[in-house]
């Protein structure tokens, strides 16, 4: 009873604790930079910035038995190491859209003083160069991504990127055995889709071919004859499960030779260019790739419609008149080799909430499977809704909400920074998956005010309806979208007609039949966004050409008035105009 008063007794002290109006505490890669009261921007800097290429080195083709084979043919390329400076870098914020295109070196010059940036989630893209050829000798394409975000009034350092191969490489070896029993002519073709190469007999240069999707399949095609006999040689080959950064080494072998016959066959050695092992930075360094597929799959989890990969920033119109979090915080796991363990480790740019844990015995790392109801941690990590003890030892699948804790993270007493739930899951056979659930709090800076846009099109202006017209509105709205009302408004057309009322908000469309109209896909329904699509929603996609076919056939100017005002009370107007001539 002692340990349970304690529990509560603490817990009480971090759901009250008052914290509203401190600053979030230093992070290791961001640091304070004054803004001006009312300012949306942070920073981005280079101070720290590296950019290590795994190097593809001299290609080693040469197979142990071969002695002194065939030099290469002459037209080939010698390749150097790739001018790093000339790489093409883009920045990308929501949506993938660039922010700024540059080379390295005139980053790194750019970055000498923090540059200001809107406060969201990035990504810092780097290619070596702007196209991959679809198959070409000795031409290597690096590339790498870093993604990070950009905090309120806080220097963002961007740190190492690392570039690796983003072709596949394929060479083309013969044993020595072998090489000698066929022509000068004899050549092999390798194909990836409708690109191929031509691999003589004697061939050291590297092919690079684009990949054309996650996985490939490289046709292997071989033609020549015997010196003996001049009898013809033929052998056609797959090579799946190919991956862009991937080395296919193939070798052609003798696999039985008896009473004059032989049979040779390809033996494919696969490798990937190591990002562990550094050896002076950027040389070549390739690992053999065991592809032995494991009895069952490795554990994996999954955020219910969000990416785990991204920072997701809490808000307050995801929190009800009960302070209930409605936004889902749903997990499933799945782990066909059954649950080992499952680590948690909980960082923090707050030191405060740090303290507030260890005042309620919660300690930043742990196992949950260890944790049992004699735990003094178990019923505040049970309120915040992790699965415990033996409810997840020995698992195969598990559906858990991490609902409970956003209140105490925003609201009682809340936390403002970048809260990191770092997890690690073994299964019982020894396989690992990590991923990371990051929540950033920031009731100062959650907002802006809504837009409303026409794709291709100035919402301001009128124009003269036609019948390929695409007409694609695009609201936004960062503190989320409470009411989105329509209001149609025509010279010629009824729209009771078609069982429209002349004015609805898709927000909160309650009646069934109504709902059908809106909401059903073309041709049963118009296919608009409506009810929990719209509400609360930052970014609602709005296509209103399934109108354009009804409203050609009546002459006359035709308007969309449309009103979004967000959960802070800011609202904006525009009026689609279309006018329809005979």
């Amino acid at each position: 009873m002692k340990t349970f008063n304690k529990i509560l007794t603490i817990a009480a002290l971090i759901f009250t604790a008052a914290c509203a109006d401190d600053d979030p505490a230093y992070m290791q890669n961001q640091t304070q930079e004054p803004v001006t009261p009312g300012e949306t921007r942070g920073f981005l800097s280079a101070s720290t910035m590296n950019m290590r290429v795994i190097f593809d080195g001299a290609t080693e083709t040469q197979p142990d038995d071969t002695g002194d084979e065939t030099t290469r043919p002459s037209g080939r390329s010698t390749r150097t190491e790739p001018d790093t400076d000339a790489f093409i870098v883009e920045i990308l914020g929501a949506g993938n859209t660039p922010v700024l295109t540059t080379t390295y070196g005139e980053l790194k010059t750019q970055l000498e003083e923090p540059m200001p940036l809107e406060v969201g989630n990035y990504t810092l893209a780097i290619r070596s160069e702007e196209n991959t050829p679809a198959a070409e000798w000795e031409h290597p394409v690096y590339g790498g991504t870093k993604s990070f975000s950009i905090l309120k009034g806080q220097t963002t350092q961007i740190g190492e990127v690392v570039c690796t191969l983003q072709n596949i490489k394929v060479t083309l070896e013969i044993s020595v055995d072998l090489a000698d029993k066929l022509t000068a002519d004899t050549e092999a073709v390798v194909s990836l889709g409708e690109n191929s190469l031509v691999f003589p007999k004697g061939e050291k240069s590297a092919g690079y071919f684009m990949p054309l999707a996650e996985t490939n399949t490289l046709k292997f095609a071989l033609s020549g004859k015997f010196e003996d006999t001049q009898s013809p040689v033929q052998l056609n080959k797959t090579i799946s499960n190919v991956k862009a950064g991937q080395w296919r080494k193939i070798t052609l072998v003798i696999t039985y030779a008896d009473k004059g016959d032989i049979k040779f066959d390809i033996r494919v050695d696969s490798f990937i260019q190591d990002q562990t092992v550094v050896i002076n930075g950027t040389e070549g360094q390739w690992e053999q790739i065991y592809e032995e597929e494991p009895l069952v799959a490795a554990p994996e989890l999954v955020w219910t419609d969000h990416d785990l990969a991204l920072p997701f920033q809490l808000k307050a119109s995801m929190f009800d008149e009960n302070n209930k979090c409605t936004e889902p915080f749903e997990l499933k796991l799945s782990a066909p080799g059954r649950v080992a363990s499952f680590g948690v480790n909980i960082s923090s740019t707050n030191s405060d909430f740090i303290e507030a844990l260890s005042l309620a015995d919660v300690p930043e790392s742990f196992d949950l499977c260890a944790i049992t109801p004699t735990h003094p941690a178990y019923a505040l990590l049970s309120a915040f809704g992790f699965p415990l003890g033996d409810t997840l030892l020995g698992a195969t699948e598990k559906t858990f909400t991490l609902g409970g804790a956003m209140p105490q993270l925003y609201l009682a007493p809340g936390f403002d920074g970048t809260h990191t739930f770092a997890f690690s899951i073994d299964d019982q056979e020894g396989q690992n998956t990590e991923a990371s659930l990051v929540i950033v709090v920031d009731r100062n800076n959650e907002g802006g005010a809504p837009t409303i846009v026409w794709k291709g099109y100035d919402i301001d202006r009128q124009y003269d309806l036609t019948a390929d017209m695409q007409i694609d509105i695009d609201f936004t709205a960062p503190a989320g979208i409470r009411s989105l009302v329509v209001t149609i408004i025509s010279e010629t057309l009824d729209v009771t007609d078609v069982g429209l009322p002349g004015t609805f908000d898709l927000a909160d469309i309650t009646d069934p039949d109504l709902a059908k109209t809106l909401g059903d896909p073309d041709p049963d329904g118009f296919g608009f966004p409506i009810n929990d699509k719209v509400k609360n929603q930052t970014s609602v996609p709005f296509c209103i050409t399934p109108f354009v076919k009804l409203l050609i056939e009546f002459e006359g100017l035709h308007k969309f008035q449309l009103d979004v005002t967000d959960n802070n009370g800011e609202q904006i107007t525009k009026t689609v105009q279309l006018n329809v001539t005979k």
